[in-house]
């Protein structure tokens, strides 16, 4: 009686679990440059830089942190500099950054293959930055560090890219709560790349004056998908008519269906009222 309870048990959970949608799977990545180089994390696991840096003279701490993700992602840079003249030519750009995001192959599959239809993605963005008042010792100091938040467009059509700059002045401390939509048009049956990103940067042109102080720009957990309809010709949303599937196999990147369906909830409810019932006459 027991050993057939428990293969009861194992079959109707095997069953369940089948029935409940399959994880999200996105192409995240990362990138972080706390002043030397480079350091790139593509699993979508949080990444982090630190360094002390040594200029012409003074020293200064930079820390970056990114996480890439499809339905939300972050990133943070932040300074803390002594006295810091960096080592940076007339005429070149400094950039420490930490960026993050996803980019992913999706082909749709929709009622007319071939046609032409449109992937609408809505991110909310939020987050803060900061300089001290000293940051630059001159006063001098038109946006030191910044976010710039990126919705890629159609390949070909720089002008289809959607992006925000989020840029910090001297002595600010400005917040920011804004949402990001881009309509990215693709062909029903052909895979395309899709991305979206953000990156918290420093962006200075040599010779750059002494740096004294503090600053940082925070966009950490903080840019989220809030809407994603995919959209025909003429402009009808048909987000429910449509099929899509990655590069990895992924059906359901965006977690349209990541609640269970009712026939799914339904299976997981009769399951378990039927474990319930088998308990019950086992102790009888």
């Amino acid at each position: 009686m027991r050993l057939r309870f428990h293969l009861f048990s194992i079959l109707i959970v095997g069953l369940t679990l089948a029935a409940l949608p399959a994880p999200i799977v996105a192409g995240a990545f990362n990138a972080l440059d706390c002043g030397s180089g480079y350091s790139r994390y593509e699993t979508g696991l949080p990444g982090t830089c630190s360094q002390v840096l040594t200029g012409s003279s003074g020293t200064a701490t930079i820390a970056g942190y990114a996480h890439g993700g499809l339905l939300s992602f972050s990133s943070s840079l932040s300074i803390n500099a002594t006295s810091y003249i960096p080592d940076v030519p007339d005429g070149v750009w400094w950039n420490p950054l930490a960026a993050a995001g996803w980019a992913e192959s999706i082909t749709f599959y929709g009622p007319i293959m071939g046609s032409i239809g449109s992937l609408e993605l809505t991110y909310a963005v939020s987050g803060n930055s900061y300089a001290s008042s000293n940051f630059y010792n001159n006063g001098n100091s038109p946006f030191p560090i910044r976010g710039i938040m990126y919705i890629k467009g159609q390949d070909g059509f720089p002008g289809s890219d959607r992006y925000m700059f989020m840029n910090m002045g001297n002595s600010s401390n400005p917040s920011f709560n804004q949402s990001l939509t881009n309509v990215v048009p693709f062909t029903f049956g052909t895979a395309q790349l899709f991305s979206a990103w953000i990156r918290s940067e420093f962006l200075l042109q040599g010779p750059i004056p002494v740096m004294n102080g503090e600053a940082y720009a925070d966009f950490a957990h903080t840019v989220t998908l809030s809407q994603v309809h995919v959209l025909d010709a003429t402009g009808n949303d048909i987000t429910s008519q449509v099929r899509m599937q990655t590069s990895t196999g992924d059906t359901d990147p965006f977690g349209l269906t990541s609640v269970p369906e009712p026939a799914s909830m339904l299976l997981l409810v009769t399951g378990l009222a039927g474990l319930a019932a088998a308990r019950w006459r086992l102790r009888k």
